[in-house]
């Protein structure tokens, strides 16, 4: 919390210096990418796709924010769509991580053999990429991010409960609404799901905990899958360690973001600034693994901007729980909460091996931090059916490179989708 505070003063000394200094204006001129003020919609629209906004109702009351992508040349043309696919976006993101990765991914007709496309440009957006094949694109925002903030009681500036949340809820009721909801707008009677990072992890607790969505997820694809964390390397693990730093943030709680302003000075006069921009990639690789050769560092203001969709610090302490209990748990609410809640004293474990899914996709890197092989490995040991297992090649790609690199669509998307094939 001290460092933050620091880092805030740095910031507001800087925005409120740099434009004053005409030399440092010159030394530091940017120019930043229209993708960088872009809303969800808006950077859809910017590709000429169509734009909906859904909002979903939870069984406990949270409105989930959905954004969904009409591929206008499947509609002029009344092509049946293949069938749909949800988006899930990791911890902290939102679903503009699918729609940022480069300036490319227009909407164009495929079957016309006289379009020319780039993939490894075009091919970067995952979710423009399988809105132009002829997927149905769905993008939800998990509770507590920024496109999710709302309630149909409770009110996030004012009541302490609506942070009171974390990955459990999210397995217990924004997958299912998600689902439902979905399938209820297609009419199809089962989907896709691609999870990045946290939204793997909730689609594992819900297969475990809701064995009769089994058969409407087909195929689950875990970009960069997660369920256990106890051997994650990213400094996120050594916060458990700071002495009575996990009961402060339990007792705090609330909302876990940056200031808008902040992070507008951070994008834009900060990291927007040629100078810089490479200093700013360089502290993304401390958190999420070492691979500056697939960084696109023209890109950085419009990652930083996108970066943090918000969650809330009850979600990040339960992964700092689960570093430390080395153990896929629920919640743990301390001694009276557990007994309350779950009839013991200590939290429940999410029982993997009870996964019935024969259409799960795993495909993971050695080079990530958050998904650490040998987490990967125990993932893998508790599946006891059948699954894709596949590795990238790329022994540098790290964990955001699985929406930010470069070289996504040759390591990632172009495999994925001959696999996503399998399941049609």
């Amino acid at each position: 919390m001290i460092l933050l505070l620091k880092l805030c003063s740095i910031v507001f000394v800087l925005k409120l210096l740099l434009p004053r200094v005409c030399h440092c204006q010159l030394l530091f001129s940017s120019n930043v990418d229209p993708d960088f003020s872009r809303t969800p919609c808006e950077l859809i629209e910017s590709r000429k796709f169509i734009c909906e906004e859904h909002f979903v109702t939870t069984d406990d009351g949270y409105i989930l924010a959905l954004h969904h992508i009409i591929n206008p040349v499947y509609k002029r043309l009344g092509k049946k769509l293949i069938k749909p696919l949800v988006l899930q976006h990791g911890l902290l993101g939102s679903s503009t991580h699918f729609l940022t990765n480069s300036n490319g991914g227009f909407a164009a007709d495929w079957t016309n053999e006289t379009v020319s496309v780039d993939l490894t440009v075009e091919g970067r957006n995952l979710a423009f990429l399988l809105a132009n094949i002829g997927y149905d694109v769905w993008m939800p925002n998990s509770r507590g991010n920024k496109y999710s903030k709302n309630h149909t009681t409770l009110d996030p500036n004012q009541d302490s409960s609506f942070w009171q949340i974390s990955f459990d809820e999210m397995i217990s009721y924004d997958c299912p609404a998600v689902i439902d909801y979905v399938l209820s707008k297609t009419g199809f009677d089962h989907l896709g799901w691609i999870g990045h990072s946290q939204g793997s992890l909730i689609m594992f607790g819900m297969l475990a905990e809701r064995p009769e969505y089994t058969d409407k997820v087909k195929p689950f694809v875990a970009l960069a899958p997660i369920a256990h964390v106890e051997h994650i390397k990213s400094p996120i693990r050594y916060i458990t360690l700071i002495p009575g730093a996990m009961r402060l943030v339990k007792t705090l709680g609330g909302e876990l973001s940056l200031p808008s302003f902040l992070l507008d000075i951070l994008s834009e006069k900060v990291c927007g600034r040629r100078i810089v921009r490479q200093v700013c990639g360089s502290a993304l690789f401390l958190l999420c693994g070492y691979d500056p050769d697939q960084f696109n560092y023209t890109r950085t203001p419009v990652y930083y901007s996108h970066a943090m969709g918000g969650t809330s610090a009850w979600n990040l302490l339960h992964f700092g729980q689960n570093i430390l209990n080395r153990n896929f748990l629920k919640f743990d609410y301390g001694f009276f909460g557990n007994i309350f809640r779950y009839g013991s004293l200590y939290p429940p474990a999410y029982n993997l091996e009870a996964i019935q899914s024969e259409n799960i996709v795993l495909i993971r890197s050695n080079n990530d931090p958050f998904a650490d092989s040998q987490d990967v490995q125990i993932l893998k040991a508790s599946l006891k059916h059948p699954h894709i297992d596949f590795l990238v090649q790329d022994q540098k790609f790290n964990h955001l490179d699985f929406i930010w690199a470069k070289n996504v669509y040759e390591q990632v998307y172009g495999p994925m989708l001959g696999i996503l094939e399998r399941f049609n």
